[in-house]
């Protein structure tokens, strides 16, 4: 593995790990713009050990000795250290199940089923403590919600979604807060909802690419909703 690779899984570790949670957050914590970040790891700009210190700064544990040479692990052999990341993991990761796109008909039978949910593959995933409840990624299928920003959910993306209680739907959507995970009995659709009519039992969803029409949900049809809370992995799409 060369030095640029040790790089890049270090940076894929700490936005993992929650550290950073993209590449332009981390570069702006470690000082550099997202551009000069992009240069130097992607090898257009010779690698200095400004960049290695000022990366490994980011977490203590991280081990400078495999970054240079590969020698040892990526992470410092440090009991207190590894104590402390045993207690955060045991706190914070979840293995949320996955809904492939090709698994998702599947889903709409057995969503209530519990046998079913734990025959599903598992990410396991830091969530934050704050949002209690229940999780589930998906696998996107389409592409209604890239508008070509880097804010964009494209075909093929996996997505994290925290699921809200029937009982809020009617009052409780902060719908200028989140995209949403809609199931329903045609399909599992990631829009966002401009509004929902508690009279006639209606979402009106949105759909961010021009080229897709904004759709309508029966709300009477609507198994699950779920708010999206981030994109967890691109590393799928083609």
């Amino acid at each position: 593995m060369s030095e640029l690779q040790m790089i890049k899984k270090v940076i894929n570790w700490l936005i993992f790990n929650e550290h950073a949670s993209s590449e332009k957050e981390l570069a702006e914590k470690m000082g550099y713009t997202k551009s000069s970040f992009s240069q130097i790891i992607n090898g257009k700009v010779p690698l200095s050990n400004k960049f290695i210190e000022k990366l490994i700064s980011i977490d203590p544990n991280l081990n400078k000795t495999w970054i240079v040479s590969g020698g040892g692990n990526m992470l410092k052999d440090d009991s207190n250290l590894q104590t402390d990341r045993k207690t955060r993991d045991e706190a914070d990761f979840l293995k949320v199940p996955l809904i492939p796109i090709r698994g998702k008909g599947g889903y709409l039978k057995g969503y209530g089923d519990v046998k079913y949910i734990e025959s599903l593959d598992t990410i396991p995933l830091v969530v934050d403590q704050a949002f209690n409840g229940k999780f589930r990624c998906f696998e996107v299928d389409g592409d209604s919600m890239d508008d070509g920003t880097r804010k964009a959910i494209c075909d093929k993306d996996i997505v994290l979604g925290r699921e809200i209680k029937r009982e809020l739907w009617s009052n409780k959507l902060r719908l200028a807060d989140w995209d949403f995970i809609i199931v329903y009995n045609d399909g599992i659709s990631i829009k966002r909802i401009k509004e929902l009519d508690n009279q006639t039992g209606i979402l009106k969803c949105h759909s961010v690419n021009s080229l897709y029409e904004d759709i309508e949900h029966q709300l009477d049809k609507v198994f699950e909703l779920y708010c999206l809370i981030k994109i967890v992995d691109r590393s799928t799409r083609r």
